[in-house]
């Protein structure tokens, strides 16, 4: 009988603030870079997919409320300032195991990641109430 491998890391508590380089292809965008950052949001056990906020250049993005700027530090991995437009990606989780640990860079600060994952519940809740109000009609 063959054995089920055990995903390297523990989805639910360890993954949501990771910080991953995915390639490209999965972003489902085609630019002159192979990947871009990515920050584990936060992963939906239920349908097995994870929400990312993929991460741009300073100078590719015009800054807005709905993004935070996310400075390099050892922990988070990043070479450079970055911006998180808070539109998540949704992902297959297994393919975000793939990434690890070759892609794995880092991890974000407590304090960074909170305000990231409120700023996604926040936005996940206004669509939750405004889907609500459209059904009643």
């Amino acid at each position: 009988m063959r054995k089920h491998a055990q995903p390297p890391i523990n989805l639910r508590h360890e993954m949501p603030g990771d910080v991953y380089m995915i390639p490209d292809k999965h972003w489902g965008i085609q630019t002159n870079a192979d990947d871009h950052p990515g920050i584990c949001i936060t992963y939906d056990e239920e349908k097995k997919t994870v929400f990312l906020f993929k991460g741009t250049s300073n100078s590719s993005h015009k800054y807005s409320d709905s993004c935070t700027i996310v400075s390099p530090t050892l922990k988070n991995g990043l070479d450079k300032i970055t911006i998180f437009p808070h539109f998540p990606k949704v992902i297959r989780v297994h393919k975000v195991v793939l990434y690890y640990p070759e892609r794995h860079i880092g991890r974000l600060e407590h304090d960074v990641f909170e305000n990231m994952q409120y700023a996604f519940f926040m936005k996940q809740a206004m669509q939750d109430s405004k889907e609500k109000k459209c059904s009643r009609t």
